[in-house]
This record gives C-alpha cells, sequence and structure tokens, in this order.
C-alpha cells in the first residue's frame, strides 16, 4: 500500500468527535425549536397573575431620636515607609 491510499483510507475514517461535529447543527436547531416550543405553552398554560394592593395608609408621623454627636478624632500619621532599593542605595 502507497503512503497516498494509506493517508485516503485513514481520511475516510470518522471518529467520534468527527460525527458529534457534523450532527451539532441539527442538534443545536433542534433544541432551539424545543426550546421554543416549550417557552411558549409555559406561558400559555400559566396563569394569569396579578398584583394585590398593599397600600398603607399612615396618620402619625414618629420621630427617632439621632444618637448625640460623636467626635471623630483625626487619623493617626502616616507611617515612614522605605523602597527596599533606597536602603540598599543609600550604603552604596
Amino acid at each position: 500500500m502507497s503512503a497516498p491510499a494509506v493517508a485516503a483510507d485513514y481520511n475516510t475514517f470518522d471518529t467520534a468527535n468527527d460525527r458529534l461535529k457534523k450532527s451539532f447543527g441539527a442538534w443545536f436547531w433542534g433544541s432551539i425549536m424545543i426550546a421554543t416550543l416549550l417557552h411558549f405553552l409555559v406561558f400559555f398554560f400559566f396563569p394569569q397573575l396579578t398584583a394585590d394592593d398593599f397600600s398603607i395608609v399612615t396618620t402619625e408621623i414618629e420621630t427617632i431620636e439621632l444618637p448625640p454627636e460623636i467626635d471623630i478624632p483625626p487619623p493617626p500619621q502616616q507611617i515612614a515607609r522605605y523602597h527596599p532599593l533606597a536602603v540598599v542605595l543609600r550604603y552604596i
């Protein structure tokens, strides 16, 4: 058997991955159609939802007492930080 004959024989053999890739379009569009049909059926047979009136009528206004004003201390001073190279270069 010559090399081209072996290559031609090898190319005619479909792996499971090749068969999956070839059938992907049919599976994809079939599943899109089924999903669309199921959505329409659910929307058609699902009962109509309505919201009840939950309005609340109040005539009293209640106030709350605010806590006393809190004195916030100033932020602490910044800690001096040195770059590691600055420490090394200082001794050179």
